[in-house]
């Protein structure tokens, strides 16, 4: 960590005294530190450097609140760059009013019923209609007719590389003097970072490993070796989706490209830059005969460092590729 940057307390945190002891959220701290509060959390929520926290705290000799510190931070509650879009949305979930059952989370039929609640939902019910205009049903090429989500695929027949090479390569700079792209992005930043991980023997002539796509050079440059992915990255859910795909896409953020002109606006705008490249992506692959899926959620953490990331870019999304069964 460099010292020379500000701390400040992340907005997902809380904190409070119980029985003496200062808790931050699953963590207990103890007797012994909660003297500090409320003052250390009004310092740090305004931003603070370290070698001031600790002197304004009066703890200058005292070396249990550097090893204190230090902790926040390794806990990422005491923060020094953008949080990563996880951590940011985290705070929602205490602020909406959920009059759900918790079994949707986890059983089949509850979340099949209340899908048919929201789906067939009609927020406007209760207001007067003045009129309503019919909408003929419009046929769509078969592309988009047979598009859907693929989450069994076929992990013994090779894909072409041309196939691949074909979805992969629309996410590319198609001209490298007004630097346009297939795809549109706020401001014409393209913030977002491509990394394609393809697994040993499921593309025909392409070596395993994880790469990145440069979308000036229109290349992949492999980082690291085959088989330093497993499907430990991936909830239950979703462990066979992975095991049996061709390739997987990472898309990681970073804020160094969008923030100096959008501020934190940019997070927003870097999420919908990620959602027309996961369209364009899956209607490619469906004109391919390549099945695509989406993953919601993965523990991105396990992975994290094999990527070679700055404190100011972060993961936002993944998805599997592979032969249709």
């Amino acid at each position: 960590m460099d010292t020379n940057k500000l701390l400040y307390w992340s907005p997902v945190f809380r904190w409070e005294i119980v029985d003496g002891c200062l808790k931050i959220e699953l963590f207990n701290y103890g007797q012994q530190f909660s003297g500090l509060f409320p003052e250390f959390y009004f310092y740090t929520q305004k931003g603070i450097l370290e070698e001031d926290l600790i002197e304004k705290m009066s703890y200058k000799n005292n070396p249990l609140i550097k090893k204190f510190i230090r902790d926040l931070i390794k806990r990422q509650i005491l923060i020094y760059s953008p949080l990563e879009i996880q951590q940011l949305v985290h705070i929602q979930n205490y602020l909406f009013d959920n009059k759900y059952d918790e079994k949707i989370k986890y059983d089949a039929e509850t979340l099949e019923n209340f899908k048919e609640i929201q789906l067939t939902r009609n927020p406007v019910m209760e207001q007067k209609i003045m009129d309503e205009i019919k909408i003929p049903t419009n046929n769509f090429s078969h592309m988009i007719e047979k598009r859907k989500s693929v989450r069994v695929f076929d992990n013994e027949t090779l894909m072409d590389k041309e196939k691949f090479f074909k979805i992969i390569s629309i996410l590319r700079e198609r001209d490298a003097i007004t630097h346009r792209y297939y795809y549109a992005s706020a401001g014409g930043l393209y913030p977002i970072d491509v990394y394609v991980y393809i697994k040993e023997n499921r593309i025909k002539e392409i070596p395993g490993g994880l790469y990145y796509y440069s979308p000036k050079l229109n290349c992949l440059q492999k980082i690291k070796k085959e088989n330093v992915i497993n499907e430990e990255s991936q909830y239950f859910m979703n462990k066979d989706i992975f095991s049996h795909s061709a390739f997987s896409i990472y898309f990681i953020y970073d804020a160094d490209v969008s923030m100096p002109k959008y501020g934190g606006m940019a997070y927003i705008y870097a999420c919908i830059d990620t959602g027309i490249m996961v369209s364009l992506l899956t209607y490619i692959a469906e004109a391919e005969e390549v099945g695509s899926c989406s993953i919601g959620e993965m523990d991105y953490k396990k992975i994290k460092p094999l990527f070679p990331l700055t404190s100011n870019m972060s993961f936002l999304h993944s998805m599997e590729f592979g032969i249709k069964k």
